[in-house]
């Protein structure tokens, strides 16, 4: 059936148009520095330390000029340094302003885990997941979360939720290595221990994480 009243091709056209150039300009402003002097500044550095971040970036982020990505590494960086409540304070402000700017939303997440206020946390998965039911970043952050407090079984859905999602993503084959872990499937867990490490997104910091959880010499879970 052909339905009357729906707009001529060339609306239909520049609908789609401004629908494209308003996620590219979100994908600018979510996942790039904007300013060119900090840029260079930020590309000019070699294996930069969190406080050399935080010197760096803050008077970019203090005079406005970086509101976003700027202000997210700002906000990691002093994660990094284990200044949570000056993450958090950064991050509120940044989604008080970009409410849909996810990567912002789940980093606020992890602090609110680390500090134990899980039912916080939780409220910033939610808040994700409503806008986008398939976040594999979400249902990782949740996961973590219900492994942080105990809830195996639960940290385990979550998990394997998010390797259904995506099987290749090295964040959602790590995470449901360590959901087998403290689910005690061990062969499991050692399986996908192995496709991380074959995987050509690994890094450093989760293997020797991975590593020293699963050798008992890291207790995560405390």
């Amino acid at each position: 059936k052909i339905i009357a009243n729906q707009g001529s091709s060339s609306d239909l056209n520049k609908g789609t148009t401004d629908e494209v150039n308003s996620i590219t300009n979100k994908i600018d402003l979510y996942y790039s520095v904007r300013d060119k002097e900090l840029y260079s500044k930020l590309n000019s550095m070699k294996n930069p330390k969190p406080e050399e971040l935080v010197a760096t970036i803050k008077p970019y982020v203090d005079d406005g000029t970086e509101s976003t990505f700027g202000a997210y590494m700002l906000a990691n960086s002093y994660f990094d340094l284990n200044k949570f409540d000056e993450a958090i304070t950064l991050l509120n402000d940044v989604t008080d302003k970009y409410p849909d700017y996810y990567l912002a939303i789940l980093l606020k997440a992890a602090a609110y885990r680390v500090l134990g206020m899980y039912d916080e946390a939780i409220s910033c998965c939610n808040e994700v997941l409503k806008q986008n039911s398939e976040d594999i970043n979400a249902f990782v952050a949740l996961s973590k979360i219900e492994l942080k407090r105990k809830n195996n079984a639960e940290g385990l859905t979550y998990a394997q939720k998010a390797y259904e999602l995506d099987s290749s993503s090295g964040y959602t084959i790590s995470n449901l290595a360590l959901a087998y872990h403290y689910s005690n499937k061990i062969k499991e867990r050692d399986e996908m221990f192995n496709k991380f490490k074959n995987s050509s997104d690994k890094d450093e910091y989760t293997l020797n994480l991975l590593n020293s959880i699963f050798s008992g010499s890291l207790q995560w879970q405390n």
